[in-house]
């Protein structure tokens, strides 16, 4: 259940994920996995793109069909199988509290686990907040990140009017798991010069090595607390104090 001290009601999260990146060496059918995630989540498309393989070796590019498996849960919640890049993508453009992805992600890993013996590993686990904060009416800074970050910020903007982008990133690390946070203004008329000061905080919360899939649930329950606390660590008060 979520805890309404941290739930921000009027959030300003344009893009929420969840990636879980699978062991590299596990063998998977993922034809079956689809099948049977497809019982789950009937609305699924399969796409097909060029994909190509480099052996240094032999000096050879050879190129091959790449499927990925899409599960449309809602219009803007989905579901992405990828067997070349051995992961499982959750995505919405929008958050509100952990029942948008509990219950959903439970039988994803339920299906990979019954499939495999319970065997299958993650080499990484992530959760990732991308806040988008509008310039103002004038097109400048919203006065929504913390002063020292807004100094940074202006700072910047101020010396150089060539910019097309402005991004800053922040790396903490933690006993068991790292946060990386990017802030700044990046520009949707990129790669034009910077001409409307829309704000982003792109919060990144995740932890590498081999361990049992069936862990996540937990680990992203310490992410997503995670997750909040830096937000709040990089937003002002009084707005924090909106969004709830």
């Amino acid at each position: 259940m979520s805890n309404p001290k941290r739930t921000l009601t009027k959030n300003k999260v344009s893009t929420f994920i969840i990636r879980i990146d699978l062991d590299m060496s596990s063998e998977l059918d993922y034809g079956d996995i689809s099948d049977a995630l497809g019982m789950v989540f009937p609305n699924r498309q399969i796409q097909i793109s060029p994909h190509f393989n480099v052996n240094l070796d032999s000096v050879r590019i050879d190129k091959a069909e790449a499927k990925k498996f899409l599960f449309l849960i809602e219009p803007s919640v989905r579901l992405e199988i990828s067997p070349v890049d051995k992961a499982i993508i959750f995505s919405s453009n929008y958050y509100t509290t952990n029942d948008l992805y509990k219950e959903r992600l439970g039988k994803v890993v339920e299906v990979f686990s019954e499939r495999t013996g319970g065997t299958i590993k993650s080499r990484r686990i992530g959760m990732r907040f991308i806040n988008t904060f509008p310039a103002n009416k004038d097109g400048n800074l919203p006065t929504v990140l913390n002063a020292s970050e807004t100094k940074i910020l202006k700072e910047s903007l101020a010396k150089k009017n060539d910019l097309s982008r402005l991004i800053i990133v922040d790396e903490y690390l933690k006993e068991d798991y790292r946060i990386r946070v990017q802030y700044g203004v990046p520009n949707k008329f990129y790669p034009n010069k910077i001409s409307s000061q829309d704000v982003i905080l792109d919060i990144d919360v995740y932890s590498e090595g081999l361990q049992p899939i069936e862990n996540w649930c937990e680990m992203i329950s310490v992410y997503n607390h995670a997750a909040f606390d830096t937000f709040i660590r990089y937003i002002r008060g009084e707005v924090i104090d909106y969004l709830r």
